[in-house]
């Protein structure tokens, strides 16, 4: 079994987590300059500003938080209950989607 890198409990009610094997994916194959970035993601789960659902996917979910140059984003899935983090990165604007969270 994979080693759990990271299990952060979101508002909205379930956990995300991801294993040491697949963050080293995220930020050596998808999202380079995600590296470092971890507490960031981590933050973001945890203490998100807004929390979109994807267009594509009503079980996945984008977590915004705002940083000086723009936002970070971490994508998760919701499935049996579970959170798992898709990927991570940073972006200057929110994509479209329904907002299902915002900070008050």
């Amino acid at each position: 079994m994979a080693n759990v890198r990271f299990e952060i409990q979101t508002p909205l009610g379930f956990a995300v987590r991801t294993t040491d094997e697949y963050w080293e994916r995220i930020v050596s194959e998808k999202h380079r300059n995600m590296r470092g970035h971890e507490a960031e993601v981590k933050e973001t789960l945890g203490n998100p500003d807004v929390v979109k659902q994807s267009v594509a996917d009503p079980k996945v979910m984008l977590f915004y938080r705002m940083r000086q140059e723009g936002w970070t984003v971490a994508v998760a899935r919701r499935l049996n209950g579970e959170g798992f983090l898709i990927t991570c990165y940073l972006t200057a604007v929110i994509k479209k989607g329904t907002e299902i969270w915002k900070r008050k």
